[in-house]
């Protein structure tokens, strides 16, 4: 194959799997979904970190001498930042849905 019907080939299957332009952008209630999963990669995430942070200084602050224990909190950050994950891999679907045939056997 040539380097310009490569080129082609990259460029017909980026066109192919562009959910954002063949779908979302023309769909009021994917446009909102979309908006939503943003928010909330946004939201989970600042409140994993913010978790995370939580427990660390409550790990410094000598969690078994009477303070709070960590062990909550790092699970509930970890927790926190898995759904942001989730959250931004279905956000990706939204604008990019790859599919290959032979790799589904």
């Amino acid at each position: 194959m040539s380097s310009a019907s490569l080129l082609f080939a990259d460029s017909a299957k980026a066109q192919l799997f562009d959910t954002y332009k063949s779908h979302t952008c023309q769909c009021v209630s994917c446009q909102q979904a979309l908006h939503r999963f943003s928010i909330a990669e946004k939201v989970f995430g600042f409140s994993g970190t913010a978790l995370l942070a939580a427990a660390a200084g409550a790990a410094g602050a000598g969690g078994s001498n009477g303070a709070m224990d960590p062990l909550p909190l790092l699970a509930s950050g970890m927790l926190f930042g898995s759904s942001a994950l989730a959250c931004g891999a279905v956000r990706e679907l939204f604008h990019e849905y790859r599919y290959e045939a032979q790799d589904n056997n």
